[in-house]
């Protein structure tokens, strides 16, 4: 389910059943310390708010309308939702129960193509309404975000990117094939690789990569952690070497 805080706005995360894109609301920390009155009209209100606007850009995407999300995602900017909130906690899972849609079934590969470029539309407008981006030294990140080998849709890594950005941790997207990967690791020697998994079969190729770093690097192999479609409906429950991140906020980067 989707954490939002009933008080700000922003978004605090998922929790299981992590297939379920419903809304839930909490209070974040801050907001609790400043109201300790839970029963106060302003969380009605704002899981009003919340709940609204999700619907209006979910149907958005539907009907494929760019110009009926823009005037949303204006508004919500202008309510003091936060711009990467909106990536992860809205777009990012209408992705995943589109994805899964697909998968199962019951939607077409048009439609999915279709949703998908909506999803890089909203992503453009998002992103120029942010700040810009301040691209890490090559050769000495942190944090590096690749799909698994396979994987071609590169939606996901990117809203992470934006929304890992926005708390304070400069990460990097390394792009190519699994040796381009493999070499730019190596070459950066990141604390952290994350990486993105659509489907099962591709959990082959992300053992691979993690065993050959484990050999190349065997002192400062970084800590995997490996999230997706796949990760969050559990179709893959263990990856040797990796940590399953269904949640972005069971990212530990400590």
């Amino acid at each position: 389910m989707l954490k939002w805080c009933a008080y700000c706005q922003s978004f605090l995360g998922e929790g299981p059943p992590f297939a379920d894109f419903s809304l839930t609301h909490g209070i974040c920390p801050r907001c609790e310390a400043a109201h300790p009155d839970l029963f106060d009209p302003l969380v009605v209100r704002n899981a009003n708010a919340m709940k609204h606007t999700f619907e209006a850009l979910f149907e958005a995407g539907r009907k494929s309308n760019f110009e009926s999300a823009e005037a949303i995602i204006e508004h919500a900017l202008a309510t003091d939702f936060k711009p990467a909130d909106i990536l992860m906690g809205m777009i990012s899972p209408m992705l995943y129960e589109i994805g899964d849609g697909w998968e199962k079934g019951r939607l077409t590969v048009e439609d999915e193509h279709r949703f998908t470029a909506f999803c890089k539309d909203v992503l453009d407008l998002i992103s120029s309404q942010w700040l810009p981006d301040k691209p890490a030294i090559a050769g000495h990140e942190q944090i590096l975000l690749v799909n698994a080998p396979g994987n071609l849709h590169d939606l996901g890594i990117r809203f992470l990117h934006l929304w890992l950005e926005s708390h304070g941790h400069p990460a990097r997207i390394i792009e190519g094939d699994i040796e381009a990967v493999f070499e730019a690791v190596v070459r950066s020697r990141p604390r952290f690789l994350l990486m993105s998994i659509s489907l099962p079969e591709q959990a082959e190729g992300v053992a691979d990569l993690v065993e050959r770093l484990n050999l190349a690097v065997p002192v400062k192999t970084p800590r995997v952690f490996v999230g997706g479609h796949a990760v969050k409906v559990r179709s893959v429950t263990h990856l040797a070497g990796a940590d399953l991140c269904p949640d972005v906020n069971l990212l530990n980067f400590a």
